[in-house]
């Protein structure tokens, strides 16, 4: 089975409680490269979780350095921060999948 190479932007709450618990319980499926907040504490608490991945507070940093070897990125950030939507264009496919409000492992 393929693993997806993923990057996570937005380590706050909501991916905290429901998207890395997730992403944990499916390491088979996902391999958590890349993480990225603008809150330092919540990026470092995401980082502890995922020590193998990379840590930029800058979605822009982050997807111009990971992107090559990314196959989706896990937008998890709240409404006043979507203007980060440009993230899509710079990975393989360019295809967005709506998430669903629960995650249920």
């Amino acid at each position: 089975m393929t693993t997806l190479k993923v990057a996570v932007i937005g380590c706050g709450i909501v991916a905290r409680s429901r998207y890395l618990p997730a992403l944990h319980a499916l390491s088979d499926l996902f391999d958590v490269r890349a993480l990225c907040d603008t809150d330092p504490a919540a990026l470092a608490r995401a980082h502890a979780e995922f020590p193998r991945a990379g840590a930029n507070p800058d979605h822009t940093t982050l997807l111009n350095t990971d992107a090559q070897d990314l196959d989706a990125v896990i937008l998890l950030t709240g409404g006043d921060h979507i203007p980060m939507l440009g993230a899509p264009e710079v990975v393989k496919s360019s295809e967005t999948w709506p998430c669903s409000g629960s995650v249920r492992v």
